[in-house]
Parts: C-alpha cells; structure tokens; sequence
C-alpha cells in the first residue's frame, strides 16, 4: 500500500484550506450503515403460515426433538425442519412436513443426508412428504 507524501501538519496541506478539508473528511472513519434484511411479502406470509402451524408441530412433539439421533441429541426441540428442502424445491405448507428437532439433531441431519433420506428425515422434492414414513430412532417421551 502506499503512502501518501503529505503528512500531518505539512505545510503543503495546511496552506491550502480546501485541501485541509479534504484531508479530515477522508481521514475520519466512514460511519457504517446498520444491516438491515429486507423484507417481503411473501416471505412475511410464509412466516405467518409457518406460525399458524406451530401449535400443532408443538402438539405432536410435546416439546421433545422428534429425531432423538443417538448419541448427538439433546432432547428439546426448538427448531422446525422442513423435511423437503425449501421453498423454491417443493415444500409444502403443512406439519406433514415439519419435523420439531434440536440443533444438533437438525445439523446431523444435512451432514448425514443419505441417512435422512433413507429414515425420511428429508424428502425427495418428487415425492410427498405426507406419504413418506418418518422412522423413529428411539421413541419420544
């Protein structure tokens, strides 16, 4: 990077008024814009749909993650999983669909996906998530 050959206090910068504000403006550090994640309607109705059905993804789970993957669980579940991936590949809106899980279940999940297809953790976006079976790997309380 190179160096500018003015330095501070030069004569050169301080004789010339314009340069001088020049030379602070740039030399302060540029204020940051606060991130903000723009909205749309359609994902705040997709958000609105996914909480209308919360009451009954908590209802079917009684609040214990529904993988119950041996030796990863935790055992709460606080995060809804959609057994097919997104919404842009097929999901659909309803809790044959949703699976309650814990985080470490749900990370297990995408790292195993083989093993999620095959207990129907996930679903093909060509098939229908209510048709497939979920197998459970130990039995929720």
């Amino acid at each position: 990077m190179r160096r500018s050959p003015i330095k501070r206090g030069d004569s050169r910068l301080t004789a010339d008024p314009e340069k001088t504000r020049l030379w602070q403006e740039r030399s302060k550090p540029m204020a940051r814009k606060e991130m903000t994640r723009g909205t749309t309607r359609k994902k705040d109705a997709y958000e609105a749909r996914l909480d209308e059905l919360t009451p009954a993804l908590l209802e079917r789970s009684k609040g214990a993650c529904e993988v119950r993957w041996p030796g990863v669980c935790t055992g709460n579940a606080v995060h809804r999983h959609h057994r097919k991936m997104g919404r842009g590949r097929g999901s659909q809106d309803g809790v044959e669909d949703l699976l309650h899980v814990c985080y470490a279940c749900h990370s297990h999940l995408h790292l195993h996906p083989k093993t999620s297809y095959t207990a129907g953790y996930l679903v093909s976006r060509y098939r229908n998530a209510g048709k497939v079976p979920v197998s459970r790997l130990r039995k929720v309380a």
